[in-house]
């Protein structure tokens, strides 16, 4: 536990929120600090409240709720990413593969001397695309 310094206001507060705090310093502290006093006995009066724990505790319920749902989302986001980037990458491949074929084809085209005409019809390639490879 950090040395807190009564005498200064803030550091009364943060040892009065601190769950560790002890029943000696709890009453020293509300004989120091007045508004510390007045925290005190109303979190006293709230904490008999059954009504008033009920809805503490269901607040707190629905925030790891929703805390859980939101964990439980990012990861199925994550993996719904992951599986659309892997099957755009295949897709991508195989289309990136299928050109590198026609192009290695129309190279051997070229070599065997067929005109530019019959490779562009047999491979599907672009004019443009076979003077490149020339």
């Amino acid at each position: 536990m950090m040395q807190h310094d009564l005498n200064n206001p803030l550091h009364r507060w943060l040892l009065f929120l601190d769950e560790k705090i002890t029943e000696q310093q709890l009453e020293e502290l509300v004989t120091m600090d007045s508004t510390i006093k007045t925290a005190e006995e109303r979190l006293q009066r709230l904490s008999c409240d059954e009504e008033t724990l009920r809805l503490y505790e269901a607040r707190e319920e629905a925030f790891i709720e929703y805390n859980s749902a939101m964990s439980a989302a990012r990861r199925a986001g994550i993996r719904e990413g992951i599986e659309i980037g892997e099957q755009k990458g295949i897709q991508q491949g195989k289309r990136d593969g299928r050109i590198e074929g026609k192009q290695e084809i129309a190279r051997n085209m070229f070599a065997i001397g067929l005109d530019i005409e019959t490779i562009m019809k047999l491979t599907g390639l672009t004019i443009e695309e076979l003077n490149k490879l020339k």
